[in-house]
């Protein structure tokens, strides 16, 4: 059976350009092993929102000790004391959860000969996805659009697009990384698709 065509790959010829050049403090960590890429981004704000949901659960247990213990909430078998008790601890997991989204949250990609595969992690990993190579059609400089308190706003990522649907990485990049770095996947791309498409020559041939 003959195996999928390789020429759906839309590719800026980065051999034919000379790269940006790389950030003095870029936010993604680059580390080439063999033919395969992996990347790194952890968001340059996580560490702020890190210490203020350090702040969030050391309030929220001095305010559930208050509550619980000094005025013997605990006890409470009622109803409202159920719910009184679940809402504290919802207030205390999502403080938690912040904190360990900031401090330890990051997502990466690693793109080799099987394609791409991207995740996020924080303790444990989730959002994970794997894109072949073959479905793979370009990647390009892009917005993504967060609402905030004020409306939305337009925050730079790297995105790949698919032949489902668009994956970006990298959310909050500075223009020259931006750049930087799709100009580096392009060409690593160049070089994962080009012995590929030898391969599927030589299969043709072969049949």
């Amino acid at each position: 059976m003959p195996r999928p065509r390789l020429e759906v790959f839309v590719l800026t010829k980065t051999h034919e350009v000379e790269l940006p050049p790389r950030p003095l403090s870029p936010d993604v960590r680059l580390m080439q092993r063999g033919s395969e890429m992996t990347m790194i981004h952890k968001d340059p704000m996580g560490a702020l929102a890190g210490v203020i949901g350090t702040f969030g659960v050391f309030f929220c247990c001095v305010f559930s000790y208050q509550i619980l213990i000094v005025q013997e909430a605990i006890h409470d078998w009622s109803l409202g004391g159920w719910i009184g008790k679940i809402v504290l601890g919802l207030f205390d997991a999502g403080w938690l959860a912040l904190a360990i989204l900031g401090f330890l949250g990051e997502e990466s990609i690693r793109l080799g000969q099987d394609g791409l595969s991207y995740e996020r992690r924080a303790l444990i990993r989730y959002r994970p996805r794997f894109v072949p190579l073959v479905e793979i059609r370009s990647v390009r400089a892009a917005t993504e659009k967060i609402m905030h308190d004020c409306g939305f706003e337009e925050h730079r990522v790297v995105q790949f697009e698919t032949s489902a649907e668009p994956l970006n990485f990298a959310l909050g990049l500075e223009e020259r990384e931006q750049k930087w770095l799709v100009a580096l996947l392009c060409s690593q791309l160049e070089k994962l698709v080009e012995p590929a498409q030898f391969e599927e020559k030589v299969d043709e041939s072969e049949t």
